[in-house]
């Protein structure tokens, strides 16, 4: 049996996109300087080395990496998201969702 066979309760693909914003919430101030900093940090390639102002929509899973990496501090959230972010999740998870145990 391989473990693709097994079939489990939930949503495939496993952990998909919350889409608790687009990808398009991040300001990149004249503050940055290309150095590259945030392309290396992001866990999924999804900033182009060469451009960092350039990000991969189908790659990024917006955790943020490149604004905390940042080290000129060019690097930011757009005014208004972390309400609406905030807003989103409160819709999207405020039931609680009992744990489903299989074996």
């Amino acid at each position: 049996m391989n473990i693709s066979d097994i079939n489990v309760p939930g949503n495939y693909p496993y952990g998909g996109v919350t889409d608790l914003w687009s990808v398009d919430f991040i300001a990149v101030s004249d503050k940055c300087s290309q150095c590259g900093v945030c392309a290396e940090g992001c866990p999924v390639g999804a900033i182009d080395s060469e451009n960092s102002n350039l990000i991969d929509e189908e790659k990024c899973i917006t955790c943020c990496a490149c604004i905390k990496n940042c080290p000129q501090n060019a690097r930011t959230m757009k005014t208004g998201l972390v309400k609406d972010a905030a807003m989103r999740l409160n819709k999207l998870y405020k039931e609680r969702k009992e744990p489903v145990f299989f074996f």
